[in-house]
């Protein structure tokens, strides 16, 4: 395993992510600035599905870099 900075953001990035997705906060990953064409294609969860989808791909690239 290579634990360096580039692994440990993007697994913290991804972990805070995922947990305001799952808390169902009203904060987006980069704001609170509100967006009505995601809301328009994703529902009014929006936020929610963004952030978890942001952490799970900030938790891949944090395991791509811990093995590589």
């Amino acid at each position: 395993m290579n634990w360096n900075f580039d692994s440990l953001f993007f697994l913290g990035f991804g972990l805070l992510c995922c947990g305001l997705g799952l808390s169902r906060s009203q904060w987006l990953f980069w704001g609170v600035k509100k967006f009505e064409k995601l809301e328009a294609v994703l529902g009014k969860n929006y936020k929610q599905i963004t952030n978890i989808t942001v952490g799970l791909i900030c938790i891949a690239i944090a395991v791509y870099f811990l093995l590589r």
